[in-house]
C-alpha cells in the first residue's frame, strides 16, 4: 500500500453495510506529500492550495483507490467528487482521519467525520445548525452530554446532505432537516425528517436514516438508504 497510497497510515478499517455498500476509515500523514502527486493536484486545480488541503484531498482519493479500486475521481462544479458510472459514494476528512463510503448508485450514500465540539464553539454551532424543534429536545439534556449530541447532529446533517446532493445538485441549509430525538451514547442510529420539499423524490416529511459511532473524540456518521425509500414519521 505504501507505493500507491503514501499518505495513508496502516490498514484501513472497513465495515460492510446493506446493499453492497462498504464504509472505510483510515489515518493519514500530511507530511508524506510528494512530487508524484503534482499531476493529480493540477487536474483538481489544487496546485496552489495549502498543503493541508492537498493532503486531505489526496488521502480521500488514495483511500478510494485502496478500498474500492477507483483510480481517480473527477470533480464537479461545486468541488463534489464525480463517481464512476454505476457507483455512488462520499468522502470526509477531519484532522488526520479520512473516511469513504461507496456502493451502487441506486442508494443514498453519505459519510462525515467531526471532532467533538469544544465548549467555546458550542453556542455558535447550535445557533447555526439547530432547528427550533432540535433546540427544544436537546435543551433538557445534561450539559456534559450536549456537546456530543450537538456534534452528532452537525455530522449527521453534513452526511445526509452529501447523500442528497447528487440528486438535487445544490447545497442545503441546516434547517432543511431536523434530527428526531435520540439519546447521547457511544454508537447508535439517527433519523432526520425533511422540514420542506427539496425536489422530486425528497418531499417534506421524508425520513432519512443513518448510523454513528464515536472513536475517541471523533464521531463517524454514515447514511446508506435505498434511493426509492420513503417514509414520513412523526417521531
Amino acid at each position: 500500500m505504501t507505493e500507491t497510497t503514501p499518505l495513508l497510515i496502516g490498514t484501513p478499517r472497513q465495515w460492510r453495510l446493506a446493499g453492497g455498500v462498504r464504509l472505510v476509515r483510515s489515518q493519514f500523514s500530511p507530511q508524506n506529500l510528494c512530487d508524484d502527486d503534482a499531476g493529480q493536484l493540477a487536474r483538481a486545480n489544487l496546485s496552489q492550495a495549502h498543503p493541508k488541503r492537498q493532503a486531505e484531498f489526496l488521502a480521500g482519493r488514495q483511500l478510494c483507490r485502496a478500498a474500492f479500486g477507483i483510480e481517480e475521481l473527477g470533480r464537479g462544479q461545486m468541488q463534489e467528487p464525480i463517481w464512476p458510472k454505476g457507483r455512488a459514494g462520499a468522502i470526509s476528512h477531519s484532522g488526520t482521519s479520512v473516511a469513504c463510503i461507496a456502493g451502487p448508485d441506486n442508494r443514498l450514500l453519505g459519510v462525515d467525520l467531526e471532532a467533538l465540539l469544544r465548549p467555546t464553539s458550542q453556542r455558535a454551532v447550535a445557533k447555526r445548525v439547530l432547528t427550533e424543534e432540535e433546540a427544544q429536545w436537546i435543551a433538557p439534556v445534561p450539559e456534559e452530554q450536549q456537546a456530543a449530541l450537538l456534534s452528532v447532529i452537525f455530522s449527521a446533517k453534513e452526511c445526509a446532505y452529501k447523500a442528497i446532493f447528487p440528486w438535487i445538485g445544490r447545497r442545503l441549509p441546516f434547517d432543511c432537516a431536523a434530527l428526531l430525538p435520540m439519546p447521547a451514547r457511544a454508537r447508535g442510529r439517527w433519523r432526520m425528517r425533511l422540514t420542506g420539499d427539496l425536489g422530486p423524490g425528497f418531499p417534506q416529511g421524508m425520513v432519512l436514516r443513518g448510523g454513528f459511532v464515536w472513536q475517541g473524540d471523533m464521531v463517524l456518521t454514515w447514511m446508506n438508504q435505498p434511493r426509492e425509500a420513503y417514509s414520513a414519521e412523526t417521531g
